[in-house]
Parts: C-alpha cells; structure tokens; sequence
C-alpha cells in the first residue's frame, strides 16, 4: 500500500510537472524565443525518458571508453584519433543494436540492449577542445536537459582551460549536477594522482561546487577484469543509489523542475524589466501630455497677457487722441484753422484731421510693435523649452531597452525606432527656424495693423464730419453774417456729439481690436501644439499596444512561478 500511494503521488507530481512544461512552452512561444521553445521542447521529452547522464571533456581524456567500461558493452567507438565527432545519445533498445542518425552531422541516437540503459540514458559528446567548433556548441544544448553531468579528465592532466570554462556554463548558468572522473588513473602515480584530486577538488569549489563529487577509474583496468583496481564500483554504487534505486524518478523529476526553475530565475530580470519599462513608458507619455497641458496654459497665459499689454499701450495712445481731438474741436481754434486755413492750406482743419492720423499711426504701431515682439519673443521660447523638456523625456526611455534579453515580442523590437523617430519629429519643430520664425512674426504683426489700421479708419472717418461741420457752420456763419459766436453757439452742439462719437467710435476699435487679436494668438497657440501633438501621436499608440502585449506576459510570468513554488515544494516531499 505505501509503495502504490507513493507511486501515485510521483504519477500526480509528474503530471503536474508536465502541464507546467505546457504553460512554459506556451509562454516560451509569447516571448518568439526559439531558443528557450527548443530547451523546453527537451524538457517536455526528457520528462518521459530515462535518467540522462552527458559525458564532458577534452579530446583523448577517455570519455568513450570510461562510458564503455560504466556500461558493461562497447556502445562507443574507441581509437586514436577523436571518435566521438557528433553527440551520440545511447539510450535502451529491446530490438538489439541500432543507430539512428536524428540530425545528421550533428546528432545521432545508438540503441543498446544494455539492462543499466533502461534506467539511464548516456549522452557521449565531442570533446571541448576539438578542433570542430560546432562541438562545443552541440554539447552545450544537450547540458540543459541532463540529470547529470559527468566531466572527464584526463587524470594526469586536469589542468586544461576549456572543459573548466564549460563547467561554468554548466554550473553557474543550468545548476546541473555534477560528478568529475579523473580517467586512465591507471598511468598515474600516487603523487599525480593525489595532485590531480586536489586540484579538482579545489577549482570545482571555488567554481561554487560546496562538496564536488570526484572518481578516479581506469577503462582499462575495469575491461581486464580488475574492478577492484579500476575504481569503477564507487560510481557504479553512485548510479544505483541515485539514480536505479528506488528515488530514480524523484530525483528525475527534482532535476527537471530545478531545470524548469533556473528558466524562470533566467527571466526573472527580463521581466522585471518589461515591467519597470512598461510603467516607465507610460508615466513618461503622462508626463509628457502633463507638460503640453502645463505649456499650453502657460502659452495661453502669455498670449492673454499679450493681449492685456497691448490693449493698455492702446487705451494709452487713444486716451491722448481724444484729449487731442476735444482741444482741437474748440469753436475759437476751429475757427482760427478755417479762417487762416483760406490763406495757408497747412492751417487747415482737414490737414490737422489727418497729421492727427498720422501721427496716431506712428505711435501706435510703434509701441504696439516694440510690445509684440517682446511677447512674441516669450511665446516662441517658452515653446522651446517645452520641446527641449520633451525631448530628455523621450531620451530618457532609450535608458531602458529590452533588445538584448530573451524577450523578443516584436513590439518590445520596434521601441527603439519608435522613440528615435518621435525624439526627430519633436526635435524637427526645435529646430526649423523657418517655422519658428513665421509663429514669432505671425505673433508680432497681429497688434499694430490691426489697431492702427482700426483708428485710421476711425480718425479718417471723422475728418470728412468734422471738415463739413467747418465749413457749414462757422464759415458759412461768418459769410451769412451770423457772426462768430452765433456759429460757434451752432457747432458747440454738433461738437458734443462728434466728441461722443469719435469716442464710441474708438472703444468700439478696442473691442474689435481685443476680440481679433485675441482669435489670431490662440488660433497660433493651437497650430503650434496641434503640430507638437501629432508628433507625439506615434509615441502615445506604441505605449498603448505595448501596455496591452505586455499585461498578459507578465500574467502569465506570475502564474508560472506560483505554479513552479507549488510543485515544487510537492515533489520535495515524495
């Protein structure tokens, strides 16, 4: 009875373990990882499969024939040249020998009717210092998957550099478990052989191996017969205690779920990272519209302001034009100009009427100009430190990019030319002079036309009333005899109402002129943010769509490590 519950409980542990496999293959084909698919892809097999040991190290270290002596039958050929020029996979045949060529150059599967291979299954591979590249290469895609890593040296020489430099792959980036064999121990001497122990011992832990497992064996003494000299029967005991016994399949499981559990520490960062960017994208695009939002009430606040200094430089110049016209609509000096102005057309009422324009026009547009474009001036550089505060927003994101990680989402890829060509539109307003310069002009020429242009039409209106009142009513009081003071008795009333008039006629200017000059600022205030926030538009789409790609990877990053605590934890207990 308790063999059964415990059988079922390691059926449970490794069908749950199995789903998991699933959810990270789904999760590995979110990410476009062809890599991390193909790691798990091996999982999901080795899961099914025997225990897998792979067999490391250097060319003639005596890898094949420390596999042939460990198997009992000569799976692996052996000579004096390299043998081993693909990984071969030997695994347990009932239908006796066979070899299966899986990828061919690079791959191939032997089947062997060796009674430990139902059990295990050996992964032999090309040496780490072979003179083919692609070796290495092959050897380290079957590390991944293995329960159990053997590393081969040759026992009087340990010392070399790349079966070492691949334990560090091994170790430090898979965690696989690790035993190391000193081979051909035979054609040692006590002293090398203690030496070559040693140095073992001492490189695996300060390569972070705690307590290193460490062999000596010679193939050559196990073959003769001799195993009591060969050094065989400690590993041999190894194997059956680990991995024929009866917590084979335990520790097989615990080796693909540590497996399962390195990926996730692996992307751990990575995710972490989507995550930090994800946010950092989307509060720089808040942060962003916050500053145009800020700007533009800052711009309209200038622009307002604007307005209200040039309605004072206005209401300034018309308050001296209508003190100027009632002083010069008094019946004695309309008088003297029409009387003189026989005589001398300079004196005339007409000509004073229109050196007032005049006059009016010049100051106007003078301090109306000198006002513009100091707010002019303000407008456009309150612009531009609103792009320039832009622009190290967006430079900011390129702090953070996610090219170089095993996330590769195709939106996560496009961010880079997202932001660059975003970061040149905005940056194209900064520095298009020519655009700038036509907001500033357009800005400095709204005020003084229009009031100028306003009052001449006011003023020149009021020459022709005022010239007719002249001519009809003192001049034509004088020739009808009527006198001096009878004529002026006759225009005090006409000049009152002029006076009213001229200054009806004036503030109504300002109204118009407030109102115009008013529609003209904004409608330039809303070109110049209308042309920012279609830059931007591009910017504000990706960071939506990469917001939504990204939710349900990171959903499903949570989902997978709460599952991974889960089972993990469950099968520790069997």
């Amino acid at each position: 009875m308790p063999n059964a519950i415990l059988d079922q409980a390691i059926h449970d542990a490794r069908s749950r373990l199995g789903s998991l496999l699933d959810d990270f293959g789904q999760f590995a084909a979110s990410l476009h990882n062809a890599g991390l698919q193909k790691t798990i892809a091996s999982l999901q097999e080795n899961i099914q499969q025997p225990f897998l040991f792979v067999v490391i190290g250097e060319v003639k270290a005596g890898k094949s024939s420390f596999v042939n002596a460990l198997l009992d039958s000569d799976v692996c050929d052996v000579g004096a040249d390299p043998r081993t020029n693909v990984v071969t996979k030997i695994v347990h045949s009932d239908r006796g020998d066979y070899t299966l060529d899986l990828k061919p150059g690079l791959l191939k599967e032997m089947g062997r009717p060796v009674p430990i291979l139902e059990q295990i299954a050996v992964v032999d591979t090309p040496g780490t210092n072979s003179p083919f590249i692609e070796h290495e290469e092959i050897t380290k895609e079957f590390i991944p998957n293995s329960d159990l890593v053997m590393f081969v040296f040759f026992a009087k020489n340990p010392y070399t550099n790349s079966a070492w430099d691949l334990l560090n792959f091994t170790h430090d980036e898979w965690k696989r478990p690790t035993v190391f064999v000193l081979q051909q121990a035979d054609i040692a001497d006590a002293v090398e052989l203690e030496t070559a122990q040693e140095y073992v011992k001492q490189e695996a832990m300060r390569r972070g191996i705690e307590a290193p497992l460490i062999y000596s064996t010679s193939a050559k003494l196990e073959l003769e017969g001799q195993s009591e000299q060969s050094g065989f029967e400690p590993i041999r005991s190894f194997v059956r205690d680990r991995i024929t016994g009866g917590q084979s399949y335990r520790l097989k499981l615990q080796s693909n779920m540590s497996a399962a559990s390195q990926i996730l520490n692996r992307l751990e960062t990575d995710m972490e990272q989507l995550r930090q960017q994800v946010e950092t994208d989307r509060a720089v695009a808040e942060q962003i519209k916050g500053r145009l939002t800020q700007g533009r009430g800052q711009s309209r606040y200038e622009l307002d302001s604007l307005v209200e200094r040039l309605l004072a430089q206005y209401d300034r110049i018309t308050t001296q034009i209508k003190d100027e016209f009632r002083e010069g609509l008094t019946v004695f000096v309309l008088a003297k100009r029409s009387i003189i102005g026989i005589f001398n057309r300079s004196e005339r009422v007409e000509t004073w009427m229109e050196q007032l324009k005049e006059r009016s026009k010049k100051e106007l547009e003078s301090n109306l100009e000198e006002t513009s474009r100091e707010g002019a001036k303000h407008f456009v550089t309150g612009i531009q430190q609103l792009i320039r505060r832009i622009i190290e927003d967006l430079s900011s994101l390129q702090n953070v990019d996610l090219r170089n990680t095993e996330i590769a989402v195709p939106i996560l890829e496009h961010r880079y030319a997202v932001i660059e060509d975003v970061k040149g539109k905005v940056g194209n307003v900064l520095n298009d002079a020519a655009f700038l310069d036509f907001m500033a002009a357009k800005a400095e020429s709204v005020g003084p036309g229009m009031a100028s242009g306003g009052i001449l039409a006011v003023v020149g209106g009021t020459i022709a009333a005022v010239t007719e009142v002249v001519i009809l009513d003192i001049l034509g009081g004088i020739f009808l005899g009527l006198g001096v003071v009878l004529a002026g008795g006759i225009l005090i009333t006409k000049r009152r109402a002029m006076i009213q008039k001229f200054d009806r006629e004036l503030d109504k200017n300002r109204d118009r002129f407030r109102s115009s000059i008013t529609e003209q600022l904004q409608s330039k205030l809303g070109i110049v943010y209308e042309e920012i926030d279609r830059n931007l538009i591009d910017l504000y789409q990706y960071v939506e769509d990469q917001e939504a790609s990204a939710a349900p990877l990171l959903a499903q990053f949570q989902s997978l490590t709460t599952q991974s605590q889960s089972i993990s934890g469950e099968i520790d207990q069997l």
